[in-house]
């Protein structure tokens, strides 16, 4: 079978785009032939296809685009340019599209439709449902643009605190949902947890468009098989984007106003970074250290001796693919009662939950330190989020939609 591919980024910057590499990687290695389509970047992988690639849009930045930018987040003449001569090209059998709103806008749905190539989307993110991409803002879950008051992303001034790019994400929102891009082109709703198609179901998506099929774990990490050791000194750590909806801000003045004795790794970057380097500066007393961006496989060599891994999401999160990546290790998860990580820790039996609202976070690290978590993520992992059971219940959605078009 020939899929397409599609995400914007075609480098690993955050967790959607490790699980589109290892995805595609799967693919290619069980024979299937993969397309990618996505936007050029200097950290781009290798492809084959990048010629076929849009040009770069930095959202962030201001110069001579900016007067061009709510066009082609609205709708890319360039995209739909561009993946129409690589559908005409290549043939595919299937789109698979994950990240794509923005830099390729919903135009590429309107060529791939055209083509008659079904369509199915892995649900990344909360952007087909919100302006800001996280049903989040003002340091709090938000649901207000639910029933079509996509206004209130103005109102809040949800993305990036600025007033322009919310008028521009309230705009956009608007004119998607009018033409019905997301509802009506894409065929299928990949949601990779409960929590996400129950979400999705609240704001009127219909049950029979959505399936639930939770990431697999890379391959590429070695899954233990036999617990780790406790280490000799209690230390935690935290793994994710430092960003508001990761609760990172909160983990760190716990860790300050509490004073935890037990060392916390803070393994990521992001917006809130500087602000954490200055915390942490302003409390020398405090045993936090941050580790800036760390490469994957430092990262889970690292862990093996930690005590567990925190995840103290204030916002909601659509999977955890640090859960099960730490699962895999042996080590176990403390997580907040937000999204479907906790899903996982109720599945598993593999961790603690804890409630921000309820400050027993402190329970929580003399609860997890003890041995039978370590052996519950072992025997967790060894049989689920394997490669081979998502790869066949993938291709069975890949092949269903396919007959359906035909």
């Amino acid at each position: 079978m020939k899929i397409l591919e599609i995400n914007k980024f075609f480098y690993r910057r955050g967790g959607a785009e490790h699980h589109f590499f290892d995805l595609c990687a799967l693919l290619a290695q069980k024979g299937d032939t993969v397309v990618n389509f996505a936007m050029f970047d200097e950290r781009n992988e290798g492809s084959p296809y990048q010629k076929y690639f849009v040009s770069n849009s930095e959202f962030g930045k201001f110069n001579w685009h900016t007067f061009l930018r709510p066009f082609k987040v609205i709708y890319s003449l360039e995209a739909k340019r561009k993946i129409s001569k690589l559908i005409g090209l290549e043939k595919p059998d299937v789109a698979h599209l994950h990240l794509f709103y923005h830099h390729l806008s919903p135009s590429i749905l309107v060529a791939l439709k055209k083509a008659k190539i079904p369509m199915v989307m892995t649900v990344h993110d909360w952007k087909a449902l919100c302006p800001n991409y996280s049903l989040f803002t003002a340091g709090q879950t938000c649901e207000r643009c639910r029933g079509g008051h996509y206004w209130q992303a103005v109102n809040h001034r949800c993305l990036h605190r600025s007033c322009p790019q919310s008028v521009l994400g309230a705009l956009e929102a608007y004119i998607h949902h009018a033409k019905k891009y997301y509802e009506n082109y894409i065929d299928l709703l990949i949601a990779p947890s409960d929590f996400v198609r129950d979400k999705f179901l609240y704001w009127g998506w219909p049950k029979e468009k959505i399936v639930v099929l939770p990431h697999f774990l890379s391959p590429a990490i070695e899954r233990a098989t036999i617990p780790p050791a406790l280490p000799a000194q209690d230390n935690f750590s935290f793994i994710g984007r430092l960003s508001p909806e990761k609760g990172i801000d909160e983990l760190t003045d716990y860790w300050i106003k509490e004073k935890i004795q037990a060392r916390l790794n803070v393994y990521g970057s992001g917006p809130l970074e500087q602000k954490l380097i200055a915390k942490v500066k302003a409390n020398p007393e405090a045993n936090i250290l941050l580790r800036g961006q760390t490469d994957r496989s430092t990262v889970y060599d690292n862990i093996k001796s930690t005590t567990a891994v925190i995840v103290p999401s204030t916002g909601w999160e659509t999977f955890g693919l640090t859960v099960i990546e730490s699962f895999a290790k042996g080590i176990p998860v403390i997580v907040s009662h937000q999204g479907a990580p906790a899903e996982l820790i109720k599945d598993s039996g593999a961790g603690v939950l804890f409630d921000w609202p309820k400050n027993n976070l402190k329970d929580a690290l003399a609860e997890i330190k003890k041995p039978f978590y370590r052996e519950r993520a072992i025997d967790y992992m060894s049989s689920h989020h394997l490669p081979d059971k998502y790869y066949a219940t993938i291709k069975e959605v890949f092949t269903g939609l396919r007959s359906l078009i035909n």
